[in-house]
């Protein structure tokens, strides 16, 4: 096992399973998570990023119109299992968000997961092992992965989740 953490961020866009005429009028309301770049950030009021610029384009080519708000990630999440969001991108596909969700099959973009610590605490680091009895910061509602995920249930590492409110 390498020391990358690669995930596939999808884009959660049911109209692509469906017939441009079946939505050529429609508008459609996506939540994103705002400041995480290059994928989405606003920059002077305005939407920016690579995952921005391939939903907008999504939309042209099958004609529809697309709102896309920023929003804490776990609240994006929310609106969308409640289906006050039409979808969501820049998310893990995980067993719980495929009970509510439509997931492409190919992902928008992959990332690569780094981990950093404070100059004079490095440690070898080959695997998710060498990460147990550690403490770690993520955002409030983050996927990280099945297997890192696994060991912060079972109390191998440890988490403080910060609120991206």
């Amino acid at each position: 096992m390498n020391n990358k953490m690669t995930t596939r961020y999808v884009l959660i866009l049911y109209l692509l399973f469906a017939s441009n005429l079946a939505f050529s009028q429609q508008t459609l309301n996506f939540v994103t998570l705002d400041d995480f770049a290059p994928f989405t950030w606003k920059e002077g009021g305005q939407a920016k990023g690579i995952d921005i610029e391939i939903v907008r384009e999504l939309c042209f080519r099958l004609n529809v119109r697309c709102n896309i708000t920023f929003l804490p990630w776990k609240r994006a999440l929310a609106r969308v299992e409640s289906g006050s969001s039409d979808g969501a991108f820049s998310a893990f596909k995980t067993p719980e968000r495929m009970a509510y969700s439509h997931f492409l099959d190919y992902p928008i973009h992959l990332s690569t997961y780094k981990i950093f610590v404070r100059k004079g605490r490095e440690f070898p680091f080959t695997g998710y092992k060498d990460l147990y009895g550690k403490k770690f910061g993520k955002n409030l509602g983050f996927n990280t992965g099945e297997e890192f995920d696994t060991a912060v249930v079972k109390g191998r590492i440890h988490i403080e989740e910060a609120n991206t409110a």
